[in-house]
């Protein structure tokens, strides 16, 4: 017991400051086989800051220390112990339900476009070396071919919405006309150099962290601010109230990628220097803080890990060669779930 009340305090230091939303994600092909390898879905869950501190995680390391393996609560562990224990199962599903979950279903494409590629090869051991030799290309033009094809799954994504809605963003201000400065917020030329996992990254945080500007309530409040503001506001206007909106919160992600975190983050300052420049309000614009953390070191974390392995989970219970019904399915289990663009 001594133990966990020194993690316990550790935490607490850990987490003190401004309020955070607390995001984590993980893929499915735990217990569904047809999930695995190039079928693989990635499944996240974001919480909102928690008024109690997310004590009911404290409370779990203190009821059930027994089934704490590693020096954290991991969801396979919360999951196995639920699985044996009708009270457990009861308090973590009543405070995992409110998590925001999102499934992330954008690669399949891009892997029936390799299977393919691969097929054709003289060589099917060594297939892209002795399709690039049999066309007497280099391996690395073959590679740069797969690059572009991964460039149609950040086209489906939340990606290019969030930039046209930044370009709507244009308004007159101090008799100037301001423009989103930037050709886009992440830049398609140069994602050659990530590999497909720290594409799906930067493509699932993205989602978890501009995922507002979807919402039908967030665009609703943001079209009655314009309206009662008495402005005469514009498409920019509005534009500009729902991404002030859908960037209110700072974030904390469990450690991942440093690549795609550094995209991530370049996109959010592109974001918001856009934002200050047409801040109408006269007021200094805070910048968001996107970090990365231990999961160790963060309640708030290990619940969005607890609750993106329940719905992972859940989700491979339902899937029967469907995304989208599945999704549905786990929509009836959580208050919010987002499928790729689209608020179910």
């Amino acid at each position: 017991m001594v133990e966990i009340e020194d993690k316990l305090a550790s935490i607490d230091e850990m987490e003190s400051g401004r309020p955070e939303r607390f995001s984590d994600e993980t893929a499915t092909g735990e217990t569904n086989q047809e999930l695995r390898g190039p079928r693989r879905i990635s499944i996240a869950a974001r919480f909102d800051p928690d008024p109690n501190s997310f004590d009911w995680v404290r409370r779990l390391y203190s009821d059930y220390a027994h089934w704490i393996k590693a020096p954290e609560i991991k969801s396979s562990d919360v999951i196995s112990l639920c699985q044996v224990n009708p009270r457990a199962k009861d308090q973590v599903i009543r405070n995992i339900r409110e998590a925001d979950i999102f499934v992330i279903d954008l690669f399949e494409d891009y892997h029936q476009t390799l299977d393919s590629l691969k097929k054709m090869a003289p060589d099917q051991k060594r297939p892209l070396e002795s399709l690039a030799a049999a066309n007497r290309l280099d391996r690395e033009e073959i590679v740069n071919f797969l690059a572009d094809e991964r460039r149609v799954a950040v086209l489906r994504s939340i990606v290019p919405i969030i930039e046209d809605l930044t370009k709507q963003a244009t308004v007159v201000h101090d008799g100037a006309l301001h423009r989103f400065e930037h050709s886009a917020l992440v830049d398609l030329d140069k994602i050659g150099d990530l590999g497909e996992q720290d594409l799906k990254e930067l493509i699932v945080r993205f989602t978890v962290l501009f995922s507002d500007a979807l919402n039908p309530e967030v665009r609703a409040r943001a079209i009655e601010s314009v309206i009662s503001s008495r402005c005469y506001g514009s498409r920019g206007h509005v534009a500009m109230e729902v991404l002030e909106l859908a960037t209110a919160h700072d974030m904390v992600f469990d450690r991942g990628s440093d690549r795609a975190m550094n995209r991530l983050i370049e996109a959010d300052n592109r974001l918001h220097e856009h934002l200050e420049a047409i801040n109408l309000r006269g007021l200094q614009r805070p910048r968001r803080g996107i970090r990365q953390q231990d999961s160790r070191d963060v309640l708030g974390v290990q619940a969005a890990d607890i609750a993106a392995g329940f719905a992972r989970k859940r989700f491979e219970d339902f899937f029967q060669g469907d995304t989208t019904v599945a999704a549905k399915r786990l929509r009836e289990e959580f208050a919010h779930v987002l499928l790729n663009t689209k608020w179910l």
